[in-house]
């Protein structure tokens, strides 16, 4: 079975992209084409009315941990980033530890 990996970027609310990719109606509603996703780690997906299929090995939820503190003040350029190393802590959180491939126009 051949592989493809997907590497693009997406502009738009962090919240909104996930969802478009994990849930079915908005999916179909916004393509056009049906879509069936579980959303979850392992759930099956099809969309473009059966022409993708798949499931989802890992689904890290976007999320920033704190009381509205900005994390990064005055950035005006989108950076590319690839993950570096993960550390699963005891009480389930994930860190992940990313490295600065460009800066994007």
């Amino acid at each position: 079975m051949e592989s493809i990996i997907i590497d693009v970027v997406i502009s738009g609310d962090i919240e909104n992209v996930f969802k478009f990719w994990t849930d079915s109606r908005l999916h179909t509603s916004i393509t056009g084409s049906t879509a069936k996703i579980n959303g979850k780690e392992g759930g099956k997906f099809t969309c473009w009315d059966d022409y993708i299929s798949g499931s989802f090995v890992e689904i890290d939820h976007p999320m920033l941990l704190g009381q509205g503190i900005p994390l990064f003040k005055g950035v005006t350029e989108t950076t590319k980033l690839k993950l570096k190393e993960t550390k699963t802590f005891s009480c389930g959180v994930i860190a992940l530890h990313y490295k600065t491939l460009a800066l994007m126009p």
